[in-house]
C-alpha cells in the first residue's frame, strides 16, 4: 500500500511539472509580444497549436486569444532577442594575445577561469 502511495505521489509530481511547462521560458506571451519579459509560474495558460503558452493574468490570456498567431509571432521574435549568445572558452595564450592587441575584443569569450 505504501508503495502505491509513493508511486501516486511521483505520478502527480510529474503531471504537475508537465502541466506548467510552457513555451518561451514560461514568460507571459502577451507581455513578450508587447516588448517586455515577465516570468510566470504558468498557472494561467492556454494550449495553442499543441503548445502551452503562459500568462501573467487572465486579461493577458484574453488578449492573446484575440489573435494568437500574431501574438505568438511577435512574442517569439522578442524572446529571441533576450537570449544571450553562448560564450566560447578561450585558452590563456589566446586571452593574452587579445589583451595585448590594439583591437582587444573578448565579447562572448569565457575567460573567467583563466589566471
Amino acid at each position: 500500500m505504501r508503495y502505491l502511495q509513493h508511486l501516486a505521489g511521483i505520478a502527480a509530481l510529474l503531471l504537475s511539472t508537465l502541466t506548467y511547462a510552457g513555451e518561451l521560458g514560461n514568460q507571459c506571451a502577451t507581455s513578450l509580444a508587447n516588448g517586455s519579459a515577465i516570468t510566470t509560474k504558468c498557472e494561467i495558460n492556454t494550449l495553442y497549436m499543441d503548445k502551452t503558452y503562459c500568462f501573467g493574468s487572465e486579461a493577458a490570456k484574453a488578449a492573446f486569444l484575440l489573435d494568437p498567431a500574431a501574438t505568438v509571432a511577435k512574442a517569439a521574435a522578442f524572446y529571441a532577442t533576450l537570449t544571450t549568445p553562448e560564450r566560447v572558452k578561450i585558452t590563456q595564450a589566446d586571452a593574452l594575445r587579445q589583451i595585448q592587441s590594439k583591437q582587444c575584443d573578448l565579447s562572448n569569450q569565457d575567460a573567467g577561469y583563466l589566471i
